[in-house]
């Protein structure tokens, strides 16, 4: 595999167009040459080029209309499917401990729906309960990567979230988890 590194203004660029509207004539072949554009080459590079992206926030083109949020899920999406390979697994765990980063590879993680990243979720749901710093939404996601992940680990990561009161909306998404956990 190459070691290609494309300049973070282009990995943002491809980012916000596949998050955004591709277009009439652009359609499922464009949107697959671009995830090949930031896909390609090595693995490791690649995430590391998203996460590059998700942390420098750089200017977006103003011809396409999207949110950071957008390229985040985008960038999740993405990393999830790089997160097939133990390297890039192993940087979005590391990614939990950076506040720039958390939701993304939380999110990732999630999708990726890998048991063996079970301990680090429930890692940071026992650290939220002995010391909070994260916010609601990441807490959301967070649940929904433990039930997404399953096994013993990511129960107990969810009976961790469940000792704290949220707000209902928190709270309807870690009791779903748990369901989701329940029903395995």
């Amino acid at each position: 595999m190459s070691q290609h590194r494309v300049p973070t203004e282009r990995v943002a660029a491809v980012l916000a167009a596949l998050a955004g509207p591709l277009g009439p004539w652009a359609a499922e072949e464009r949107a697959e040459q671009l995830r090949r554009e930031l896909l390609d080459g090595d693995p490791t590079v690649s995430a590391d080029q998203i996460l590059a992206v998700v942390v420098s926030r750089p200017a977006l083109p103003a011809s396409i209309p999207v949110t950071w949020r957008d390229i985040d899920d985008e960038a999740a999406e993405l990393l999830a499917e790089l997160g097939e390979h133990v390297e890039v697994r192993a940087l979005l765990v590391r990614s939990l401990h950076d506040p720039a980063l958390r939701l993304v590879a939380i999110q990732a993680l999630g999708q990726l729906a890998d048991p063996d990243t079970a301990p680090a979720l429930a890692a940071l749901a026992a650290s939220e309960f002995r010391a909070p710093i994260l916010t609601e939404n990441e807490v959301v996601y967070l649940a929904s990567a433990l039930g997404s992940v399953g096994g013993a680990d990511a129960l107990s990561g969810i009976q961790d979230l469940r000792r704290r009161n949220w707000p209902p909306e928190v709270t309807r998404e870690v009791e779903i988890a748990l369901q989701a956990l329940l029903d395995q």
